[in-house]
């Protein structure tokens, strides 16, 4: 395994064994999702008891959507390691998480149309820019083919220098770098968007919500 598939995976699983509350977050919600095929976990926030509180789940959904969220992402967490730890790549990472994401509707159909639309709006919110790597996202946008293959290629360029700091070694210029790499890839995705188009995405987001302050920390690098 070369030290850049090591390093991406590497980052997969610590993203997920680093919280029990949330998947997603940890080392970008957007950049980790684009990683893994564009598969978005809907336990990743439902575990998250403010998150429970914004949409307002009654106590019988406490006991079957959020109780039943939370043991999938902690399930998964084990799971992940293994995946790493006996040699699996991106895309047996990618079958996984499509397979959790299908275990999920049994719960999250529990959840009314209002529910699900804000809990579409959290997770447009947490990935920030990363966004506009979402297929349904790009899609509703009307992003032409140009604006789609400049928006993956800042996502690649800031992948493959944050993969290289990562495999250098070199952590005590890590937070510079990262910093660096989410300004340059922010300005080329906002520079192929139109005003409208701007506009509209940030209406998807619905009205901001207050992310616990672990998440905050991780949003920041979701840019």
């Amino acid at each position: 395994m070369n030290m850049i598939r090591f390093g991406a995976i590497a980052c997969a699983v610590a993203a997920i064994c680093c919280s029990t509350s949330d998947l997603m977050a940890q080392r970008g919600g957007g950049m980790m999702m684009r990683m893994m095929g564009g598969v978005r976990l809907d336990s990743s926030l439902l575990a998250i008891e403010e998150v429970q509180k914004e949409l307002e789940l009654t106590d019988e959904q406490m006991d079957t959507v959020a109780a039943k969220a939370e043991a999938l992402v902690e399930d998964m967490r084990g799971e992940m390691r293994d995946i790493m730890m006996g040699g699996g790549g991106m895309s047996e990472i990618k079958d996984f998480m499509e397979e959790l994401h299908e275990d999920e509707q049994e719960f999250v159909g529990l959840l009314n149309d209002e529910q699900k639309q804000r809990l579409t709006e959290l997770h447009y919110q947490r990935m920030g820019n990363a966004m506009f790597a979402d297929l349904e996202v790009q899609k509703d946008l009307d992003l032409s083919d140009q604006q789609i293959q400049s928006i993956d290629d800042a996502f690649t360029a800031y992948e493959e220098i944050i993969t290289e700091a990562r495999n250098s070694g070199d952590f005590s210029t890590m937070r510079e770098i990262m910093r660096d790499a989410e300004k340059e890839a922010e300005d080329t995705i906002m520079s192929v968007l139109s005003d409208e188009q701007k506009d509209n995405a940030e209406k998807m987001k619905g009205e901001p919500f207050e992310f616990p302050q672990r998440q905050r920390r991780q949003q920041r690098s979701d840019f």
